[in-house]
């Protein structure tokens, strides 16, 4: 089990093979969310990115897919490290509104 604290960056990571969920309470329609990778390496930022509250699957969903397609953004410029790309969590439609 992994708690973490509000406005605490994060990074949880599971093993292949397992499932993690994600309970978050309902952000305020101004709040910002920020999504950082930091090099596996040497710990340099590779990238950032922050959104406004608004349709945050789609954003989610567009963050990671960039990050995905593009070696480029993956590579971290202080040592080179280049990540793979990186999974994108399964949103379950059972929990969706109706």
């Amino acid at each position: 089990m992994f708690l973490c604290p509000g406005d605490l960056a994060h990074s949880p990571r599971r093993p292949e093979n397992t499932w993690g969920l994600v309970i978050e309470r309902k952000r305020r329609s101004d709040e910002k969310e920020s999504f950082v990778w930091f090099c596996e390496m040497c710990d340099a930022q590779v990238l950032s990115r922050t959104v406004v509250q608004g349709d945050i699957a789609t954003q989610v969903s567009e963050i990671y897919g960039a990050f995905n397609a593009d070696s480029t953004t993956r590579t971290c410029k202080s040592c080179g490290y280049v990540f793979p790309p990186t999974p994108m969590a399964e949103r379950l439609g059972f929990l969706e509104a109706k």
